[in-house]
């Protein structure tokens, strides 16, 4: 492991012994995906659609990796979901774990939303309530409208849960507000 956030990846993240793969029903790619912010994860993404091409993983993953090394955090996060799936692109927790977390300190809040669901559920790191909740603020104080109704799930599903400020209703409020769906 070469920077401080993949050295420390694992230690912020407590993992378990034995690694949970995520739940498959979830999709690669979030149908409300915005924008690339970099040439690269634009390049990833067509290529992983299968857009004026064929669908390559193995080009997706090539692609987000130069955009990884030139730091754009939706390159991160979308090499990261890209592991998480497996397959031609071989499922490696500890990557997975380093990817969202250097992604999430740059400010992307699907990375953020990402660590709180693992939290959250218990799929690569230890089923941790409360860690789950404050990552889901930072995602929600960064915008994320997944971020809100994940914050208002697990606030409701978990009636001893200790939550300071907002309530579930506060945030469910608030994302349907801000277009949810899924929250109104």
């Amino acid at each position: 492991m070469n920077s401080l956030i993949e050295r420390h990846a694992a230690t912020l993240l407590d993992l378990p012994e034995k690694y949970r793969r995520p739940d498959p029903s979830l999709q690669v790619l979030p149908t409300e995906l915005p924008t690339p912010s970099n040439h690269w994860a634009a390049m990833g993404v067509a290529s992983q659609r299968g857009e004026g091409r064929t669908k390559s993983p193995k080009a997706s993953a090539e692609a987000y990796q130069h955009g990884v090394d030139e730091g754009d955090a939706m390159s991160m996060y979308l090499l990261a979901r890209l592991i998480e799936a497996g397959g031609e692109v071989p499922f490696d927790p500890a990557k997975i774990r380093a990817l969202m977390l250097r992604s999430a300190n740059l400010g992307n809040p699907w990375a953020m939303n990402s660590i709180g669901y693992f939290y959250h559920f218990g799929v690569l790191a230890a089923a941790d309530p409360e860690r789950a909740v404050a990552w889901y603020r930072k995602a929600v104080a960064a915008g994320s409208q997944r971020a809100m109704q994940n914050f208002a799930m697990i606030v409701t599903s978990n009636p001893g849960l200790a939550v300071q400020g907002e309530t579930a209703s506060d945030v469910l409020a608030k994302a349907a507000a801000a277009g949810s769906a899924s929250a109104q």
